[in-house]
């Protein structure tokens, strides 16, 4: 970003021609309002005007009216049309971190500054948010200024909040009496981090820092809390008859029962220690039935077919004592069994796309009675790579071959309604190739999906994921335009920009960071091909954005809503001044797509080296399995277990990250 910030620079200056559109909303001029802090906070247009405030802060402001640019930060391209705002650090003890964030429709920059031109640090994007966030150790007393532009030279309305991070972050439910309330079986959200509290529970050492919950039991009976979504295990929950914490009804570790009256409530405190904090999810659910699902055990797996979809329930399943492997081993607890052969040579896929379970994990194992009464083999499991929060795996099976399926929730304590779907891949994308590269907009968000992208090994540093979608952009104006996968949640792409199809074409940029965004000066008229792609781990729904690019007095709805452009007007710059060579009225109208909620699979062509009783999973494909079948399948397992061990390794860091 930081070289194509300054290729963009000389890229704008040297350019003769300037775009002018005028745009049928206006947002008026300077507007401020929702001050909290300081009265006396206010922006100014250069650094030297901003009006003083203290902290917290919190600043609504809008740039809609601004028309004089100004030296762009160091981390954005040409945000020029920005306002400044001043803040002095309270006078505390010690130095302290202090939390700056914007928040906005549209894509703005962060840049803190010390004195008038002295740099702190700069920043556009956050992982998977176009928003900016900062967040800096300062002293007491010591003067920041902030510089709050829009990326590409985009206006609009935000708000700038400065607070100190314990404060920031403070969750809303640090104390019992700000308990956040959980009704059954719908989550509630909260973290620990930034928690105060103390060591309230008999159940365990280490849990001083708390959040807190109220739950009113709507019927009579045995009640489970637990937690979901969690990162880390170190949690214990506590429930007690209410805030003086006089009586404790139960107490356990990442969950706890309690058989309560009707219309009872309770409190329940949720406790870590705080070098441990997490972010999760808190669910009261009844008491699971004493019904045992049929097909709690391989031994009672279920037959399926393909196509099929199953629907059961994973309560009052009894917990495995086995490994599950290092993707899922940590997690899954209770699971039910189910039983495939393959009737024709061919690639098969499993996942639990539309469980009423939130999260879910699906696992294949060797033949539910490959080891007579033992445990089948683990082959391979997977927790998010289906849409949303649930697992998929795909691969190669001879006709008549066998494998025993598990399906379970991500989390501990985790039960519910759950589906497994068993097809077999379809075709290809048409845009897996950049010859049938897909149109996108300026404006546009693009949603694709690259399970079925065949495969292509010719690797560079950047990008090196290998199961691509293609997409093809033309300019509608000179300027700078940012491409981007912000919105990505279920796949983790590598994003190149090429200036052909042509095998020795031009990279032009390329990024290979988390949800990546990279820009790009283009001429009008100038066509680009992007490419997106992840590695077999991560493939999924991949959405592309191409943000729209701004010139001065040019105002265009930013985001994925309609954006209309209503008149162009094209100045050539000449030695006797701009003259107006063309005056063209179009109207163009560019919607933003939904979230792409179900998935249909599509065929890859995948060629196939070794084969372990007949299956090849997905998971392993491309990476140097060493999967044998006969003697040698334990130590084939091995090797795969050992690549698995890595690249879960790699996934689940990437996981953290994500949702961190």
């Amino acid at each position: 970003d930081k070289i194509w910030v300054g290729v963009a620079s000389i890229v704008r200056l040297a350019s003769i021609v300037r775009l002018a559109s005028i745009v049928g909303f206006g947002l008026g001029g300077l507007a401020l309002g929702g001050v909290a802090g300081d009265a006396r906070a206010a922006p100014g247009e250069t650094c030297d005007e901003a009006v003083f405030g203290s902290i917290p802060a919190r600043v609504a402001a809008s740039t809609a009216g601004l028309t004089t640019g100004q030296a762009p930060s160091p981390c954005a391209v040409e945000d020029e049309l920005a306002l400044w705002f001043a803040f002095e650090v309270p006078e505390v003890a010690r130095e302290q971190a202090m939390v700056f964030t914007v928040e906005s429709a549209f894509d703005t920059t962060l840049a803190l500054y010390g004195a008038c031109g002295e740099l702190i640090a700069c920043v556009d994007d956050q992982p998977h948010d176009l928003a900016p966030k900062l967040d800096r150790w300062l002293e007491p007393g010591q003067i920041v200024r902030v510089r709050v532009g829009g990326w590409g030279g985009t206006r609009g309305d935000f708000v700038l909040r400065v607070e100190p991070a314990n404060e920031a972050g403070r969750p809303p439910n640090d104390r019992c009496e700000d308990a956040v309330e959980v009704t059954q079986e719908r989550p509630a959200h909260a973290a620990t981090w930034n928690a105060s509290g103390e060591d309230l529970s008999s159940c365990g050492p280490e849990d001083a820092v708390d959040v807190w919950y109220r739950f009113v039991a709507p019927s009579a009976g045995e009640y489970q809390f637990a937690i979901r979504e969690n990162l880390i295990s170190a949690h214990y929950i506590t429930v007690f008859s209410g805030c003086a914490a006089t009586e404790e009804l139960a107490c356990g570790f990442g969950g706890a029962s309690a058989t309560l009256a009707a219309g009872q409530e309770v409190v329940l405190r949720v406790g870590t220690n705080p070098s441990v904090a997490d972010w999760f999810n808190v669910v009261a659910l009844p008491a699971p039935p004493a019904v045992v699902p049929p097909n709690d055990s391989w031994l009672g797996a279920i037959e399926v077919g393909v196509p099929s979809t199953t629907t059961a329930t994973t309560r009052g399943a009894t917990r495995e004592a086995f490994n599950w492997g290092p993707d899922c081993g940590p997690y899954v607890q209770s699971a039910i069994w189910y039983a495939f052969e393959a009737p024709t040579s061919d690639v098969y896929v499993f996942d639990t796309a539309g469980s009423a379970l939130e999260d879910t994990v699906v696992a294949l194992f060797e033949p539910c009675d490959a080891r007579g009464e033992g445990p089948p083999g683990l082959l391979a499991c997977n927790d998010f790579d289906a849409p949303g929060d649930h697992g998929r795996l795909d691969g190669f099976m001879e006709a008549g071959a066998r494998v025993c399926i598990a399906v379970a929730g991500r989390y501990l304590s985790d039960a519910g309604e759950v589906t497994l779907n068993v097809s077999r891949l379809g075709a290809p994308p048409v845009n897996d190739t950049c010859a049938g590269a897909l149109p996108i907009a300026a404006g546009e968000q693009l949603y694709g999906v690259n399970y079925a992208s065949r495969a292509v090994d010719a690797l560079t540093p950047c990008p090196y994921g290998n199961f691509p979608l293609w997409y093809r952009f033309t300019a509608p104006a000179d300027g700078v335009y940012k491409i981007d996968t912000k919105a990505g949640r279920d796949a983790w792409p590598d994003l190149a920009v090429f200036t052909s199809c042509e095998p020795a074409a031009e990279m032009r940029v390329c990024s290979a960071e988390d949800q990546p965004a990279v820009p790009v000066s283009l001429r009008r008229g100038e066509t680009v091909y992007i490419r997106v792609s992840t590695t077999v781990w991560w493939r999924g729904v991949i959405p592309l954005r191409v943000g729209p690019v701004r010139e001065d007095g040019e105002e265009v709805e930013s985001g994925p809503e309609v954006v209309e452009e209503v008149e162009e007007v094209e100045e050539v710059e000449v030695d006797s001044g701009p003259e107006v060579v063309e005056v063209v009225d179009e109207v163009e109208a560019v919607e933003g797509g939904a979230e792409v909620d179900e998935v249909e699979a599509v065929e890859v062509g995948a060629e196939v080296d070794e084969v372990e009783d007949g299956v090849v999973v997905e998971a392993a494909r491309g990476h140097g399995c060493g999967c044998e079948g006969g003697g040698g399948g334990a130590l084939g397992l091995l090797g795969m277990f050992a690549w698995q061990g890595w690249a879960a390794w790699a996934s689940r860091a990437r996981v953290a990250r994500f949702r961190g």
